[in-house]
């Protein structure tokens, strides 16, 4: 069953700031650390610390050398995984032939914002790690790119085709 706590916690702002931490998961972060980090405020850092000491998932130090700190990086992780549901995410998906699609996405995506504008996902990103499934898509996370203008970009230099329904190449918000 959710809590409410997890609710919170799972919540589109507040996953930004769960992302910064797993990242990190071993530094002391500090709450104008984590909200400069993220682009958000520090007072939804500060009901999201309250959520992950709640739930256990985090240990605080209250004061001027105050820090948050991950303590259970395994149970957060899979209770995130529990109440995950990919259907939320926006998708724009297009089509492209090119057996290259994926290292030709990725230069553009470089090219439009750094290493940091992007996360593959899905099996796209397993499958960096481990060749289990072959899977013809591409899933992609853009950080900070919209993914319509991203699509038309796509189209335009690159070729990728948006068909009436479904494509291979997804971008994800």
């Amino acid at each position: 069953m959710v809590t409410p706590y997890q609710k919170g916690l799972f919540a589109d702002k507040s996953t930004l700031i769960l992302r910064s931490l797993l990242q990190k998961s071993e530094k002391q972060w500090r709450t104008r650390e984590l909200a400069e980090q993220c682009g958000i405020s520090q007072g939804l850092v500060s009901r999201t610390v309250v959520y992950l000491e709640k739930l256990g998932y985090a240990q605080t130090q209250k004061g001027r050398n105050g820090y948050i700190r991950l303590v259970d990086v395994e149970g957060l992780l899979k209770d995130w995984v529990s109440i995950y549901d990919f259907s939320l995410n926006s998708i724009v998906s297009l089509y492209s032939p090119d057996e290259n699609a994926l290292s030709k996405l990725k230069t553009f995506l470089l090219k439009q914002g750094g290493e940091n504008c992007y996360a593959l996902t899905l099996h796209t990103g397993a499958n960096l790690m481990t060749n289990y499934v072959r899977d013809p898509n591409i899933y992609v996370y853009l950080l900070g790119i919209h993914p319509y203008h991203t699509a038309k970009e796509l189209q335009m230099q690159l070729g990728f085709k948006k068909l009436v329904q479904g494509g291979n190449v997804h971008l994800i918000q």
